[in-house]
């Protein structure tokens, strides 16, 4: 995947849309600070035939601006296959989920269960989500990873242990649990 996207050597991973509640400007604009080049995947990163004026493209405007005046900083890949995007995040040194709100957070699970570190916000179901494996997402913490990697080591342990508690069979077993709870709970009446 390194040669196929001519990735740089250590990079911050996003994976996911460029809407207002991703955060990812804020993120763009940190790495671009701290020399971190930045990593995006998602449809949104390379997309060009969308409403500049419409107020909800604000955040994938203001993204697209900083990576074109920034193109050996910020890398947008656009869509990647599964199995290329697994490689991906393997090869990053660290994935921010930097969020002002998330519903569940599925990129932050991904990038754990291939081994990635993580930081994240904590809104919405991502303190949940990446528990005590992925660090609270900040300029300290992003630079702590960026620099230590017995640190980043032990994310990773963390990120591998916390990604096993999700898994599509669990979910079908506890989502038939809530079902049959309903169907008992309304055959009682």
């Amino acid at each position: 995947a390194v040669n196929k996207y001519s990735l740089p050597k250590k990079f911050v991973l996003y994976v996911g849309d460029l809407n207002w509640n991703k955060n990812v400007v804020s993120l763009a604009k940190l790495c671009l600070k701290l020399g971190y080049p930045l990593v995006v995947v998602g449809r949104q990163a390379a997309e060009t035939n969308y409403d500049q004026t419409h107020p909800e493209t604000t955040e994938l405007v203001g993204f697209q601006r900083l990576a074109k005046a920034h193109p050996k900083k910020i890398v947008r890949l656009g869509v990647v296959p599964q199995a290329d995007l697994v490689g991906v995040y393997n090869l990053a040194t660290v994935y921010v989920q930097p969020s002002r709100d998330e519903g569940f957070g599925l990129p932050v699970v991904e990038a754990m269960a291939a081994g990635c570190p993580v930081l994240s916000s904590q809104m919405g179901s991502l303190p949940e989500i990446s528990g005590m494996a992925g660090w609270k997402f900040n300029r300290k913490n992003l630079k702590l990873v960026w620099q230590n990697s017995d640190l980043r080591r032990k994310l990773t342990q963390a990120g591998l242990a916390q990604a096993k508690k999700f898994s599509w069979q669990k979910t079908i077993r506890n989502t038939v649990k809530v079902y049959e709870k309903i169907i008992a709970d309304r055959s009682n009446y």
